[in-house]
């Protein structure tokens, strides 16, 4: 890789990344000095499929639910407990 586009690119990547953003795949092709179709090839863009992808929605929906379901109880418990005090010091 040229010195020119590896300074070009640092800024692109995290730290710690070591791939590309396909945001920048897109709008680096606008600019033909950026990257050229053969060296975008190089680079493994890994997409689930469909089924995964699925699954994986169905369990940030459970995730989802069981929050709604834990602070609905949290706000339960703190009415019970404002309750109890109110009890407790009017008798």
């Amino acid at each position: 890789m040229p010195k020119k586009l590896k300074k070009s690119l640092k800024p692109k990547l995290g730290q710690k990344s070591q791939h590309l953003s396909v945001n920048f795949f897109y709008h680096g092709l606008s600019v033909r000095h950026i990257f050229r179709l053969n060296e975008i090839e190089k680079y493994f863009i890994k997409v689930a499929d469909t089924v995964e992808q699925e699954k994986i929605a169905k369990l940030f929906e459970t995730f989802d639910s069981l929050i709604v379901a834990y602070e609905q109880k949290a706000e339960y418990f703190k009415n019970l407990k404002t309750s109890f005090i109110t009890k407790m010091f009017i008798y």
